[in-house]
């Protein structure tokens, strides 16, 4: 990461994650006790959710296993 960029320009918070993916953000914290929602990173005790890794988890799901 380049020093200029910040966590915020790479990572979204379970709020932010939420709301990009549609969701309420207490059915994104039930989709991780399940583990049924993109990777997230914990730092201290904030979640962050990498961008990339949520694309790759999309796209994971497509129906019909186009990737």
């Amino acid at each position: 990461m380049a020093a200029t960029e910040k966590l915020s320009d790479n990572y979204r918070t379970l709020e932010e994650e939420a709301e990009y993916l549609g969701l309420h953000p207490g059915s994104l914290r039930r989709m991780r006790l399940r583990r049924e929602a993109p990777p997230a990173l914990k730092l201290g005790n904030k979640l962050r959710f990498p961008k990339d890794a949520t694309e790759k988890w999309l796209r994971s799901r497509i129906e019909g296993g186009v990737t």
